[in-house]
């Protein structure tokens, strides 16, 4: 299975903010994920709600049009929830900048986010806008290849933590020997299985079970046979969508 990139030519989508080298473009869904995609531009920096709420604690500016509006409704959040940004402004300035920054480069970081035998990309889903990774991968046959594989995911997870997580795809192996029919065990060495369970454990994910066949792939004429095809998922994605 491999992952292509989104054509955004021809779809609806809206700008929902610039960085400094692009466009970060949001294709909107009700229902479904809101894809982000960095796209290059020559376009000048705007101002960020944070820049437009910093203006307004420190030098009382206002701006127009939707980037004021974004403004105050996050001066509105802050004395809805009782947070007294008047008395305590060089706090408040150093940790929204701490976190404006940190989710910007999360951002741009994961949405290139590529390795060798995996793709990932990060997004916010639904009305509540959760963030969510998700992983697509396909393994190469070779126990180094896959070593590398499942280690830089496990670092991926760590780095990034918060948020749900899905890693799916064909990771060329299994967990017992069991989900081979047909196949020379000997490919199917107890060091690999080993090494892939921990991996499971390590991410600290759920595998998924399988509905209708037992086996996820088969060769020509069905005398092999390998369920070498999981859906991984974190205990946060379980407790969002079941």
């Amino acid at each position: 299975m491999k992952s292509s990139s989104a054509n955004v030519g021809n779809k609806n989508h809206f700008v929902s903010e610039y960085s400094g080298d692009g466009i970060l473009v949001v294709l909107d869904s009700l229902d479904g994920p809101n894809l982000e995609m960095a796209l290059p531009t020559t376009v000048l920096t705007p101002h960020s709600g944070l820049a437009l709420f910093l203006e307004d604690v420190n030098n009382n500016q206002n701006a127009g049009g939707r980037n004021n509006r974004e403004a105050e409704k996050l001066l509105q959040i802050q004395k809805h929830v009782g947070f007294n940004y008047e008395d305590q402004d060089g706090d408040v300035v150093v940790v929204l900048e701490k976190d404006e920054i940190r989710d910007r480069l999360k951002k741009a970081e994961w949405e290139q986010n590529n390795g060798e035998g995996y793709v990932g990309v990060c997004l916010e889903w639904g009305v509540l806008r959760t963030i969510s990774f998700v992983v697509n991968v396909y393994s190469k046959c070779d126990l180094p290849s896959k070593r590398r594989l499942w280690n830089n995911i496990i670092s991926s997870k760590h780095e990034f933590g918060r948020g749900n997580w899905c890693v799916v795809g064909d990771f060329n192996a299994v967990v017992v020997s069991e989900e081979r029919r047909g196949v020379n065990l000997e490919s199917t060495s107890t060091l690999e299985m080993m090494g892939f369970r921990s991996f499971i454990v390590d991410l600290d994910v759920i595998d998924l079970p399988i509905l209708g066949r037992r086996y996820t792939w088969y060769n020509s004429n069905g005398s092999s046979m390998s369920r070498i095809d999981r859906i991984l998922v974190s205990p946060e994605w379980v407790d969002s969508w079941g």
